[in-house]
Order: C-alpha cells, then sequence, then structure tokens
C-alpha cells in the first residue's frame, strides 16, 4: 500500500509527518530521517487490527449509509456482529 507522507518544518524544531490519507496519523522527529522512520511506525500501529474491534457489546448496532449519508440498514444487535463480519469480508 502506498500512501502520501507530507513532512514539515516544526515551528519548534524537527519535523512533523502527516498522512493525510488516515486521520489523525501524525508523527514527529528530530531530523527528516527519525520523522519518517517515527510515521512508518504510525502507520502500521493506525492500520494495526486491534483484538476488541471485532467484539460489539450486546446494544451494538452496525449501520450503513451510502455516499449521501442516507441510511441503507440498520442491523439489530443480535445480528450485529454476523453483520459487521459480512462487511468486513466484502471489503477485503
Amino acid at each position: 500500500m502506498k500512501l502520501q507522507v507530507v513532512l514539515e518544518p516544526s515551528d519548534e524544531g524537527g519535523y512533523t509527518a502527516i498522512v493525510p490519507a488516515l486521520p489523525g496519523c501524525v508523527s514527529e522527529g528530530e531530523t527528516r530521517e527519525e520523522a519518517l522512520a517515527n510515521i512508518q511506525e504510525a502507520v502500521q500501529l493506525y492500520l494495526e487490527p486491534v483484538e476488541d474491534d471485532s467484539l460489539l457489546s450486546a446494544d451494538a448496532e452496525v449501520l450503513e449509509k451510502d455516499s449521501f449519508d442516507r441510511l441503507l440498514a440498520r442491523y439489530p444487535a443480535e445480528e450485529a456482529e454476523e453483520a459487521l463480519q459480512e462487511l468486513l469480508a466484502a471489503r477485503s
């Protein structure tokens, strides 16, 4: 996967690295090389699946929306886990 990294000098010195495609994925370093190494680690952590991400609480709902933010489907809690797994499988 290729991701664009924006590297800019920081006001406090050093560099700030930002990945626009991954909201909140930002890192810093004293040198360009350090900032790039740090952002590479930040991207890996950002994309790393978290074990608890696939576990849903009993009152969870899965909502599907279209590109106009209109609700397409709502799954009740008992079907939410199964629906989430189907959505994830369809996207891979």
